[in-house]
């Protein structure tokens, strides 16, 4: 099967969130150079999750807002190496972002660091 047929695996989801006409973005540090970097919420998707439902799952852990799926998001098919479903997220009622997790134990964040992407 050409490039074109073939279908991307998905592994993970990243949800752009939107309150009160701003962007969430997590604010990271990597560790080994201290530096700080901002990411959409999100990660990858446990056993038998839906990529809604890691959006959903991820965005409370990592900022402590409740959200709901508004609809999936399309990321162009010519992105090489993207592996994440993009959903627009809306919180359930408007309150102050507090993580639930270490985000400076997340390891893929600390690669995307190096990485330089931001």
């Amino acid at each position: 099967m050409g490039r074109a047929g073939r279908r991307r695996q998905l592994t993970g989801s990243r949800a752009p969130y939107l309150s009160r006409g701003q962007l969430l973005l997590v604010e990271h540090r990597d560790p080994q150079t201290g530096g700080s970097y901002r990411a959409l919420p999100g990660g990858g998707r446990e056993a038998g999750e839906t990529g809604a439902a890691a959006a959903i799952r991820e965005v409370r852990e990592e900022t402590g807002v409740a959200v709901r799926v508004v609809r999936r998001l399309r990321v162009p098919a010519r992105q090489e190496g993207v592996r994440y479903a993009l959903f627009l997220v809306e919180p359930l009622a408007h309150t102050a972002a507090a993580p639930l997790v270490d985000l400076s134990a997340e390891m893929y964040l600390r690669g995307a660091a190096r990485r330089g992407i931001r």
